[in-house]
């Protein structure tokens, strides 16, 4: 049984939000699963790609779905079907997207589900899917030399999906987070993971819940997600993925005749295999609390924040940025303390957070009309937006 009693604080690193999007959640590595191949791009010829596009200070009409920091000089974004690659820490962008997958002359249909950056060199993409497609594989492109060329490889996806999302695995191994294609009220993901840069792939199991899966130590996972319309609720498996359990069940008054329970506001973050939280919700709904376990999940304990809090911006073992009306707190040791980021222009809302080094961000925004927009502080003093090429 979970128990969650009264208040205290722990050092709490930050956790990433809850928000419409599925974010990237950094965890701790607690183990080894599968070790990359030494050479794992020796075997296939690379596609040399085209001098980087110069970038010119205009901002298209951005739809932004995937932010990916390798350090805080390199970050790579999704948006608009395209791979977007920063040297400078976010102020700059230039399109590096592979020939493959740009879209063909006069179409502007995104072919691109997903980025993610292992670090400055190493990078994969993956190609989107439709759920007419009936293709049983997709392209995974593996960069090791910074994106100047690329390797694809196939990838298995599950019929009839609705996509798929990349994850930083344990070990330097990279899970494929696919969509069981059930329906707009499922949020199955069926789970494969390869340690080669995609050579070979292990079929890890289905889990329950959109988010990413946080590794306690090597077999113990835990996961955020609900299925069929329900409130969030926290899955933990014991067994490395096979088979899941609800841990803590949020529900509502429409669900239960109970009093409702709280459901957690982001996914759970280890710092180790002992010392972890959560963001979770309280009675007041602009009230949120880290909920921290020093025991290995089995009891937790409130930290309030101290701020009128709307959801959460980011969640990770390094911080948790809490996005507190219009304005970001954030906190670098578990609750202990926190301090506020400057806030945006006039009519921009925050998105999502995401750290970049000991005091930078580079946050995920909102403006006019719904569009997306990047901002970066280097030092949590001011922000400055991004620029990109016209596309």
């Amino acid at each position: 049984m979970l128990w969650i009693t009264g208040a205290f604080a722990l050092g709490c690193s930050p956790s990433p939000p809850k928000a419409a999007r599925d974010h990237h959640i950094a965890i701790a590595d607690a183990g080894v699963l599968a070790t990359p191949s030494a050479t794992p791009l020796a075997s296939a010829a690379p596609v040399v790609l085209p001098p980087p596009t110069p970038v010119v200070p205009s901002a298209p009409a951005m739809r932004v779905d995937r932010i990916s920091v390798a350090d805080e000089s390199h970050v790579w974004i999704a948006a608009n079907g395209h791979a977007w690659r920063s040297t400078d820490g976010g102020s700059s962008f230039e399109d590096r997207t592979p020939p493959a997958l740009r879209p063909a002359t006069g179409e502007d249909e995104a072919r691109l589900d997903d980025v993610l950056a292992l670090s400055d060199t190493h990078l994969m993409l993956l190609e989107g899917t439709t759920e007419e497609d009936a293709a049983k594989t997709t392209a995974l492109f593996v960069s090791n030399d910074g994106a100047q060329t690329f390797v694809a490889r196939k990838a298995p996806r599950f019929h009839g999906g609705r996509g798929a999302r990349l994850q930083r695995g344990l070990g330097g191994s990279v899970l494929i987070r696919r969509s069981d294609g059930n329906g707009m009220n499922s949020h199955a993901d069926s789970v494969v993971i390869t340690g080669d840069d995609g050579i070979t792939f292990r079929d890890v199991g289905t889990k329950t819940g959109y988010g990413e899966i946080a590794f306690q130590t090597p077999t113990t996972w835990w996961v955020m997600g609900t299925c069929c319309a329900s409130s969030d609720s926290l899955y933990r498996s014991t067994n490395a993925g096979r088979s899941w359990g609800v841990v803590l069940a949020g529900s509502s008054e429409e669900e239960s005749k109970k009093p409702p329970t709280a459901p957690p506001d982001s996914g759970i973050v280890f710092l180790d295999a002992t010392r972890g939280y959560f963001v979770r919700q309280t009675k007041d709904p602009e009230v949120l609390a880290l909920a921290v376990t020093k025991d290995g999940g089995r009891t937790f304990v409130d930290a309030p924040i101290p701020y009128r809090a709307m959801h959460v911006l980011h969640a990770s073992a390094g911080a948790c940025a809490i996005d507190a009306a219009d304005a970001a707190v954030v906190t670098r040791d578990v609750g202990k303390t926190w301090s506020g980021l400057p806030k945006l222009p006039n009519g921009v809302t925050y998105t999502q957070l995401e750290p970049l080094g000991k005091a930078g961000w580079i946050a995920l925004a909102s403006g006019p009309k719904n569009q997306d927009q990047l901002y970066v502080t280097k030092d949590g003093r001011a922000w400055t937006q991004s620029r990109f090429p016209a596309l």
